[in-house]
């Protein structure tokens, strides 16, 4: 079992939050002491007692933990901080000299000193007796205490506002609730996470970092979802694992869990469920009551289907319905809400995906209908256009297999007249519910015949999905 490592006041002085910092940035590089000294080609103790505060920074050791830890350049930066604590130390123990020599205290606490202070400590250095001798000097204790209070005050004031985070999580608020293109989302996001990493570099306050991270894995989190939404798998898979990185530092098992069901409905849409139920087993340990725990269930359903497993996903459907819709709220989904919130309408309308993937029709065309209904009762500026056309499409496909080719047709061309072709979930279901039309029965239906049309033309230059 591994030691546990000594406590930290990051808040005592520059060095001890220089060694709070270092330690954070090697535990994040996942390096032991020892490996990162060896890296940086320094002995193993240097670390150790860098991270505890009770060794400054050296130029030239900076500038090695700055290449091995890769972090552009924050210990150099932080040099000029620990020189100038360095000189008010030194100034600060002349003047303390000073004082015993006018009082006439220094050689009465030598004396104390010589009398009390065994012979090992008596042959060591004068260096070391004079700290003794510094130590029992009270005369300027009161000055030390109000200097180091100053200090840290001065030193936390050159912290992050707290305004700057407050803006950065309601630019990820509203970007969540936006129902601009994925590519409009992409690249506003990027924007907004380039600011939060210079955010994180520059705060002190572990619980400033925290947030930072925290609103970086959401921002990631939204990126991947647009790659998503464009059929950019690889993208996607690779902005996810970033996302949970962050989402990791920021102490936010919930948006772990988002990330995870992320990957899991790309795997599912890639036809590939059995990667979706490893990535799905490790959400359901992740995800907290409520909505984030439905997520990742509903997602499941489909994975099942894809699987052919008709069994495990009527279990499945009846256990969500018993449990009805959830009524706790966790903070990603209440407070940041939009991509990242999951109620009833979403759910029913991923389980109507799923009946219709295992060609339950009748099941399928109620799972969307409770889907339309329920984000029909949804404000007008809450609802998500492309879930909505998603849901039709389900409603429009599960009709067509219980022959009503006719509703079908007037839902798929009330869709067509939306702008979300380049959506490759809306586009993926279109090119499904094209080869049901293509049946032969339909054939002689002018307006059939037209959707058809449409549908080759808008999804014929999209092979994803």
């Amino acid at each position: 079992m591994p030691k546990p490592l000594k406590a930290q006041d990051p808040g005592r002085s520059v060095d001890a939050w220089v060694g709070a910092e270092l330690r954070h940035r090697r535990l994040q590089a996942g390096l032991k002491q020892a490996e990162l000294a060896d890296f940086a080609k320094v002995d193993s103790s240097l670390i150790s007692k860098l991270e505890l505060g009770v060794r400054g920074l050296q130029a030239d050791t900076a500038r090695r933990l700055d290449q091995v830890l890769r972090t552009e350049g924050f210990f150099q930066r932080a040099l000029p901080l620990v020189e100038r604590e360095k000189d008010k130390r030194a100034e600060q123990s002349d003047n303390l000299a000073e004082t015993a020599s006018d009082t006439g205290g220094a050689p009465l606490l030598r004396g104390m000193l010589e009398s009390r202070v065994s012979d090992d400590v008596r042959e060591d250095s004068v260096h070391r007796r004079d700290l003794l001798v510094a130590a029992v000097g009270l005369t300027g204790l009161a000055a030390q205490v109000a200097q180091s209070l100053e200090q840290r005050l001065e030193f936390f004031e050159l912290d992050v506002d707290d305004d700057a985070l407050q803006q950065v999580e309601q630019a990820v608020k509203a970007l969540a609730r936006s129902n601009r293109p994925a590519v409009e989302t992409l690249q506003s996001a990027q924007q907004v996470a380039a600011r939060v990493a210079v955010l994180a570099d520059l705060t002190r306050r572990p619980s400033k970092l925290t947030a930072a991270h925290r609103s970086a894995g959401q921002l990631h989190g939204l990126m991947a979802s647009s790659a998503f939404d464009l059929g950019e798998w690889d993208a996607c898979d690779q902005i996810s694992i970033a996302a949970r990185t962050y989402a990791s530092l920021g102490e936010d098992d919930s948006l772990q869990a988002w990330v995870l069901g992320l990957q899991a409905s790309a795997a599912n849409w890639r036809s590939d469920p059995d990667a979706a139920l490893v990535f799905l087993e490790e959400a359901s340990v992740l995800a907290p009551k409520g909505e984030p725990a439905l997520r990742v269930r509903a997602i499941m359903a489909r994975s099942f289907a894809l699987l052919g497993d008709v069994s495990a996903l009527r279990r499945l459907l009846g256990d969500i319905e018993a449990e009805g819709t959830p009524n706790s709220e966790d903070r990603l989904a209440g407070r940041i809400g939009g991509e990242f919130a999951f109620g009833e309408a979403r759910a029913a309308a991923c389980l109507a995906t799923a009946c219709l993937d295992s060609g339950l029709g009748a099941e399928s065309e109620r799972w969307a209908m409770r889907a339309l209904e329920a984000m029909d009762a949804t404000p007008f500026s809450n609802r998500s256009v492309s879930q909505v056309a998603g849901a039709r499409i389900d409603l429009a496909a599960a009709q067509l297999l219980s022959g009503r080719a006719g509703e079908a047709v007037a839902l798929l061309e009330s869709v067509l007249r939306s702008s979300l072709i380049g959506n490759a979930s809306i586009a993926g279901r279109l090119r499904r519910v094209r080869g049901m039309l293509a049946h032969q029965r339909y054939q002689r239906d002018d307006r059939v015949r037209t959707v058809i049309e449409v549908i080759d033309g808008s999804t014929g230059a999209d092979q994803k999905g």
